[in-house]
């Protein structure tokens, strides 16, 4: 199984990623807030200005945001909120059920 994980490579578009980091920003900076809202409606452009402080991030900007926010983030809560994460993870964790 090891072997074949090492060589697995998932493409996910970079919107989906955004999005998913805009749900963890959102929780980061409303920690007692537990209203759950959609946010994978919302545009790029908007989404990227949220989460980076620009339409266009230069990748010195956007690396440490994308670290800070997708370090030791809650998956099941994550799920809870977007229903695009809740469908990845689940096929990620079908597919290693698979190998096991």
């Amino acid at each position: 199984m090891k072997e074949k994980i090492d060589k697995l490579l998932i493409a996910l578009p970079v919107q989906c990623i955004e999005h998913w980091l805009w749900y963890l920003k959102h929780k980061k900076d409303n920690p007692a807030l537990t209203k759950n809202i959609s946010l994978e409606s919302q545009p790029r452009k908007k989404v990227k200005f949220i989460l980076y402080g620009y339409e266009d991030p230069p990748n010195e900007i956007s690396n440490p945001i994308v670290d800070g926010l997708s370090k030791n983030f809650d998956a099941s809560w994550l799920e809870q909120r977007s229903e695009s994460f809740k469908h990845f993870h689940s096929q990620v964790k079908a597919f290693i059920d698979k190998q096991v």
